[in-house]
């Protein structure tokens, strides 16, 4: 995935939006040759029965927004401490990576029910959230499927979600966080790369411990 072969921000958020669109594909292979690819060790695919569940607590404010956190954080306690500090709060979390495997060290449950999800074990399952996004904007704002204006002002407008994505972030990772800022979704990251900025949207916080305070 190049993200830098034109020097403007569109080119940029096209080839995020395609690292999306490539990841779920990639991740539909899976479930056609398996109905459960992942077993019990992860969540995976979200249904459309778990995305309905979503909607009274979203209007409600029951569930005030949504975090992303992807890759592994410098210890077991601080990823742990993440997570309950966003559950505190009534953030729903979603977990891509190794800091899944250093949340359950400590103890702490994952599923659906608690709001804390251990989608998949690297950047390629960001899909099925991405997935949750846009089914979302279809049951609850009525969008139409390939309705591109619609889909993005309901992601800016309506769904509150960002990412917090740790060192090191591979081009994937890269790709799929600037499908996300075009979805309207936030990235902090403590990561020195990319080396393209993208104002208020793409936030460089070295010091992970205060990632909550930077993201609310």
């Amino acid at each position: 995935m190049d993200l830098s072969r034109e020097n403007r921000l569109d080119s940029v958020f096209s080839s995020g939006l395609a690292t999306c669109m490539a990841g779920e594909a990639f991740e539909v292979c899976k479930y056609l040759e398996n109905e459960k690819p992942y077993g019990d060790e992860y969540h995976g695919h979200m249904s459309d029965a778990e995305v309905r569940t979503l909607g009274v607590p979203l209007v409600t404010g029951d569930i005030p927004g949504f975090v992303v956190v992807v890759g592994e954080a410098p210890s077991d306690d601080e990823a742990f401490d993440l997570v309950k500090g966003y559950q505190k709060r009534g953030i729903f979390v979603f977990l891509i990576g190794g800091v899944i495997e250093q949340v359950k060290r400590k103890g702490l449950q994952c599923s659906f029910d608690v709001r804390v999800v251990d989608v998949g074990p690297d950047s390629m399952q960001i899909a099925h959230i991405i997935s949750l996004v846009m089914r979302a904007a279809m049951i609850f704002g009525n969008v139409q499927p390939m309705d591109y204006w619609a889909m993005n002002n309901y992601t800016f407008d309506r769904i509150r979600a960002f990412v917090n994505a740790y060192d090191y972030v591979t081009d994937r990772t890269v790709g799929f966080g600037a499908g996300a800022i075009c979805l309207g979704f936030p990235v902090i990251s403590n990561a020195d790369e990319p080396n393209f900025k993208v104002p208020k949207s793409l936030i460089l916080q070295p010091n992970t411990e205060d990632w909550i305070e930077t993201s609310l």
